[in-house]
């Protein structure tokens, strides 16, 4: 015979610990002679009523409440707000996003200049096709949709010519 404990001091009454029971005697007020169920992942057994009930066990995962890292600790329902899904990081302001996209666009214009060198071996046809690509990407965030993604790859950058 044995002796099911269970913490009467936590509302949920969750099982214990087991422990030989004396024959002729009564169990103690926070046991019950009841066998427990069988185990089940994510459930823990708690004491209602003198039965045994399942209660929902996620103790020791992590994950989000209202976007804020959590682990769970105790016995029960999963908390209000819980994610298991990290949280997006916050929408660049459109400033910042403005500022990636100039410096990004700063530097493919940067990366042409060699091509305006009075000595560069160029022909006028490829200089004029330069010059117009680096006035686009100058004019690239006074376009409608700019900043767009910040000088990423949702950015529609002028094609470089080949030169």
């Amino acid at each position: 015979m044995q002796n099911y404990y269970f913490d009467n001091t936590h509302p949920l009454h969750p099982y214990t610990y087991s422990m030989y029971a004396t024959p002729g005697t009564f169990p103690p007020l926070n046991a019950l002679r009841k066998e427990l169920p069988a185990e089940k992942d994510g459930i823990h057994f708690g004491e209602k009523d003198g039965e045994w009930v399942e209660i929902e066990d996620h103790r020791g995962k992590s994950g989000y409440v209202n976007d804020e890292p959590f682990l769970i600790q105790d016995f029960g329902p999963l908390p209000e707000g819980w994610s298991d899904t990290p949280p997006l990081p916050p929408p660049l302001i459109v400033e910042e996003l403005f500022e990636r996209l100039r410096n990004e666009r700063n530097a493919r214009v940067t990366a042409t200049d060699k091509y305006l060198l009075a000595d560069y071996p160029i022909g006028a046809e490829e200089l004029g096709n330069i010059r117009t690509y680096r006035q686009a990407l100058r004019d690239l965030p006074a376009q409608e949709g700019a900043p767009f993604d910040g000088g990423g790859d949702e950015t529609p950058w002028p094609e470089k010519p080949d030169v």
